[in-house]
């Protein structure tokens, strides 16, 4: 198979005026016969010449980076004092991809040290996400955390509704958390 692929390679093209070897390296190959023949000097046609050339005055262009995309941080950075911190381990189904919230030490624009777990840890801003927790906003807004009306799990003295019936004229006892 090698010998018959040399062979290939090395056939004379009438429409190229050279073989596909002479187009790539710019000289002819020598098959294991011309080995022991002196060497015979052959003029490459105009189109080789051409080719030549052109390849020559090619140049390099400079390569560009898609590897590294844009870093994305947050505008709220700067005024959070929670965050959570994107997972960088392969995560099973269902598993969150930020744990947190951590508290967030003095910081700068791209790295923050937030405390993970007792210890003080430097992290890079693209990795995190500001929280936005309740007890924040209510801090910041000054009203008073919502108290719900009655606890749903005890149930009521006096219902308000009276109890529905079925066509059967069976009673239906809802739970509180159905009733309205």
């Amino acid at each position: 198979m090698p010998l018959v692929l040399l062979g290939i390679r090395t056939a004379y093209k009438e429409e190229l005026q050279s073989s596909a070897a002479e187009l790539i390296y710019s000289k002819p190959l020598r098959i294991p016969g011309e080995f022991l023949v002196p060497d015979l000097k052959v003029e490459p046609s105009i189109f080789m010449q051409q080719l030549h050339r052109h390849m020559n005055q090619l140049c390099q262009t400079p390569a560009t980076q898609h590897t590294s995309p844009a870093t994305f941080i947050h505008d709220n950075l700067k005024d959070s004092k929670h965050f959570f911190l994107q997972q960088d381990t392969i995560r099973r189904d269902l598993e969150p991809p930020y744990s947190g919230s951590h508290t967030v030490l003095p910081h700068t624009y791209k790295t923050l040290k937030i405390v993970m777990h007792g210890q003080v840890i430097t992290v890079s801003g693209d990795r995190i996400k500001p929280a936005y927790l309740l007890e924040d906003n209510l801090r910041d807004t000054g009203n008073p955390p919502h108290q719900p009306s009655r606890d749903l799990g005890k149930p009521d003295a006096a219902p308000s509704l009276p109890p529905r019936t079925t066509h059967s004229e069976r009673t239906v006892c809802l739970p509180l958390r159905f009733s309205t």
